[in-house]
């Protein structure tokens, strides 16, 4: 990293922990404050889990999700 020494997390380089644990949904997926309008609101993650990013791909107007998020979202009910 241009000369400077990586940082060291519990005795690991920074470098070497983000190839454990790539951090791919922090750089395609938009935090809360990140959101613009018009982008799909679909939180990701497990439902336990805090959310921490959603989707973001253009939405579906007049939906706040996109086409794909609209199929997991809105499922029909089943006949009696």
């Amino acid at each position: 990293m241009d000369g400077v020494p990586a940082l060291d997390v519990l005795g690991e380089t920074l470098q070497e922990h983000d190839e454990l644990e790539p951090q791919v949904p922090a750089r395609k997926h938009p935090t809360l404050f990140q959101l613009r309008s018009g982008q799909c609101r679909f939180p990701l993650g497990g439902m336990k889990d805090p959310v921490e990013f959603f989707c973001g791909k253009p939405a579906v107007a007049p939906r706040p999700y996109c086409h794909e998020c609209c199929q997991r979202a809105y499922v029909p009910a089943k006949k009696r």
